[in-house]
């Protein structure tokens, strides 16, 4: 992932666009085939929960820990 893909999420959240900086960071990780650790996936989706955000966006992340 590039450095201003990384600073346009944290501007997103500081503008108060949480959600959508969250469904950005997990299609680019998708997208980037960026293998996570099944925690941090847990994690991702825990958040993504609190956001009140489509759970399809960090399951996704998954992989092979379904």
């Amino acid at each position: 992932m590039l450095v201003h893909e990384v600073m346009d999420f944290t501007t997103l959240v500081y503008v108060g666009e949480a959600e959508v900086a969250f469904k950005n960071l997990c299609t680019q990780l998708y997208e980037y085939d960026v293998v996570l650790p099944l925690r941090e996936v847990e994690d991702l989706e825990e958040l993504g929960r609190l956001l009140g955000v489509d759970p399809a966006y960090a399951r996704v992340l998954r992989g092979d820990h379904s």
